[in-house]
């Protein structure tokens, strides 16, 4: 079946989110198919093309697009020309660009063998892990398993966390020795190699680690470690677990969301994303636009927002009316922040949509909840000026309406300048500087304000002394 296909069917029923418990049903059936497909296609492949790496590049990030036009761009050359004087990390790298295909680089298993292995050479550890590896998938001349497993053990011996991984699953498809392999396989995971942590989990949940029994609700620890890291069997095992409740509290939400995010990472998806993004580079706006608009309808996320961003900048090519809001809505339903925050913006100020604060601070808060600085800076000065937030609770702090409005902002601030994205530190370090300086200047000019009030009070009561006085003298 074609994946595109399940993909729209899924989106489809999936609708914003907030589906019937049928249609719910039917879209994780769907990405469940889909996800299958997809690691089908990954474990077995069908032709040379088949690995191709699905590079998810945002049209609006100048850095993501820098290397991205294969042989011929400026940091590619770099990269070979440090290779070809030795450098061993660029060596790997080229290696790594030819063995996907990314970047726009063409696949070339026999490139990326010769750069692997020149890396190799030179002791570089991940270059004779990779050469190993393709010793293991026979994509060499002369493909060695002896070969493969000496390398593995060179890097190893350098604490290289993907070669202990290796190792074991050397002895574990050999049946050499599967209590060494669980062994490698827990070295690798402690290291936090997303294979490792897949593989370990594997043999929990079969029971094949000694002297512990099968353990569905240790594998799921194992394998939401190795899904946040990208690990595909990993997030296509964990949206099982959280279908059938088992070792984990059953929920169709997160079932969906594991097996989604494998079936989108499929080789239909990253040659669509790279015809694209081709496109784009070579400015030929229509049908980036077009490639761009067909992956956003089967719920791509990055399709949809570079699709939004395609009609911002080009409102002569709009393929479709209004199509700006209409993807970036798609988008921010996927949880993207930056769409949430154009959005968010353009409801608070009225620009093209109606004014909506009200839900333009939903959107902002929304967004806090994805850690996102932006969104905690226009928050609290959302706050600082007055407006109100209905008692909401978000980000873990509860932004009650008892206290002041700097004190609350403040306190959003602080929440943003600890927390691990650095992009707002300094803009909301600014903002507390200036409120504190404000909270400051206040309490200036209630002492200035109380300077001159005091010698009115003195000569009031002096005053009220004085009259009383006369009166007492008039009675007498």
């Amino acid at each position: 079946g074609s994946l595109l296909a399940h993909l729209s069917l899924a989106y489809l029923y999936l609708g914003n989110g907030s589906c019937s418990e049928d249609n719910c049903t039917r879209a994780l059936t769907y990405y469940h198919a889909a996800a299958q497909m997809v690691i089908t296609e990954w474990q077995n492949p069908s032709d040379g093309n088949s690995e191709v790496f699905t590079e998810f590049i945002r049209l609006s990030k100048p850095d993501m697009l820098q290397g991205q036009s294969g042989e011929k761009d400026d940091l590619v050359q770099f990269l070979r020309y440090q290779a070809d004087h030795g450098n061993p990390d660029a060596q790997d790298d080229l290696g790594r660009l030819h063995y996907w295909g990314q970047q726009g680089i063409t696949r070339d298993l026999q490139a990326a063998y010769h750069y692997y292995s020149q890396a190799a050479a030179s002791g570089h550890a991940n270059g004779m892990f990779n050469m190993a590896i393709m010793h293991l998938k026979n994509q060499t001349q002369n493909s060695s398993d002896e070969r493969a497993v000496e390398l593995l053990e060179k890097a190893a011996d350098q604490g290289h966390a993907a070669s202990l991984n290796g190792l074991g699953y050397h002895y574990l498809s050999q049946g050499l020795n599967s209590s060494k392999a669980v062994g490698y396989f827990k070295r690798a995971a402690d290291l936090g190699d997303r294979d490792g942590l897949f593989n370990y989990g594997s043999m929990l949940i079969a029971g094949h680690v000694p002297n512990t029994p099968a353990n569905a609700t240790g594998a799921s620890q194992y394998w939401e470690h190795a899904a946040a890291i990208g690990h595909p069997e990993a997030s296509l095992a964990l949206g099982g677990l959280y279908s059938a409740g088992d070792g984990v509290p059953q929920s169709d939400h997160n079932a969906i969301l594991y097996f989604r995010s494998v079936a989108e990472t499929g080789v239909a998806v990253g040659r669509s994303l790279r015809k694209a993004l081709n496109f784009h580079l070579a400015m030929d706006t229509h049908k980036s636009l077009l490639y761009y608009s067909l992956l956003a309808e089967s719920g791509v996320e990055v399709a949809q927002f570079n699709a939004a961003w395609l009609c911002d900048k080009h409102p002569d090519f709009v393929l479709l009316p209004n199509c700006k809001w209409r993807y970036y809505e798609m988008a921010a339903q996927n949880n993207n922040t930056d769409a949430q925050l154009l959005i968010a913006n353009d409801l608070w100020t009225g620009g093209s949509q109606p004014m909506d604060r009200k839900a333009a601070i939903g959107l902002y808060t929304l967004s806090i909840e994805l850690s996102d600085p932006e969104a905690m800076f226009n928050l609290a000065w959302i706050i600082a000026e007055g407006h109100g937030l209905y008692n909401k609770t978000v980000g873990g702090i509860s932004l009650s309406g008892q206290e002041g409005n700097v004190t609350l902002a403040l306190r959003l601030l602080d929440h943003c300048l600890s927390s691990s994205n650095p992009n707002g530190h300094i803009p909301c370090g600014l903002a507390s500087l200036y409120l504190k300086s404000r909270q400051i200047a206040h309490v200036f000019i209630w002492l200035l304000e109380l300077r001159f009030l005091l010698p009115l009070l003195t000569l009031s009561s002096l005053l009220i002394v004085a009259m009383h006085r006369l009166l007492f003298w008039l009675d007498t």
